[in-house]
């Protein structure tokens, strides 16, 4: 069940990212050119979901390119482990239960062998974006986005920010809190300005900072008239 996950790998994709930072690639190591994994195969191998954050500050559509036939449930070689002649290639695949890596030591002179990473039915790719960066960051293309689940996640109304403010920074003056909660009324007012609660509830962060300081009345007076 989700209460026995492991905590899931986080990465964030910027515009420099290639397949190789996904997937793998070739890179040396003691002189030697081997197969590096990326951030998926990493994954896989620990058996932990994968969370790409702020996903479409990448290139998705080039950095997922080689893997659109896997995620459609298909089986696809991704490199190979060194430059020998025997080296095994570098596989990815699906399979039933928690993921797991298999080596096939293929037969000489007949097959070669096969890393295969294989990922479990109950393994995820997650992504995250924010809707109102799509047209100043890349955009999802039709043939990736077909093989993703969209879950818009609008937020939340003023009335329960207004309770999460209070349970998250009791250790504020309520005065103050209200003030904050106002500033994410004015911008949830407006579709184009509407923000989720992180911003704001790192306001309390701010303020508590430097509460300790003691100079609360003067910095919280400049947050939450800005």
């Amino acid at each position: 069940g989700l209460a026995g996950l492991k905590v899931p790998v986080w990465a964030t994709p910027d515009e420099s990212w290639t397949a190789r930072d996904l997937i793998g690639g070739e890179t040396v190591v003691d002189g030697e050119i081997v197969f590096r994994p990326g951030w998926v195969l990493r994954a896989i191998a620990e058996d932990r979901w994968l969370v790409l954050d702020e996903a479409n500050r990448g290139d998705l559509d080039r950095i997922f390119g080689p893997l659109l036939t896997w995620l459609s449930g298909g089986h696809v070689a991704v490199g190979v482990e060194s430059t020998a002649a025997d080296a095994k290639t570098i596989e990815l695949g699906w399979t039933s239960g928690a993921c797991r890596v298999e080596v096939d030591e293929g037969l000489p002179g007949v097959r070669r062998g096969a890393i295969h990473y294989l990922a479990g039915d109950e393994w995820r790719l997650l992504g995250t974006y924010n809707a109102l960066d799509s047209q100043r960051v890349f955009r999802l293309g039709a043939a990736l986005g077909r093989r993703f689940v969209r879950v818009p996640i609008a937020p939340i109304s003023p009335e329960l920010f207004q309770s999460a403010i209070d349970a998250r920074a009791l250790d504020i003056p309520a005065s103050t809190r209200r003030r904050v909660a106002l500033l994410y009324q004015a911008h949830f007012a407006s579709e184009a300005t509407r923000l989720g609660p992180a911003f704001f509830l790192g306001m309390c962060t701010y303020l508590r900072t430097i509460h300790n300081a003691g100079v609360l009345a003067v910095g919280a007076d400049g947050v939450v008239s800005t």
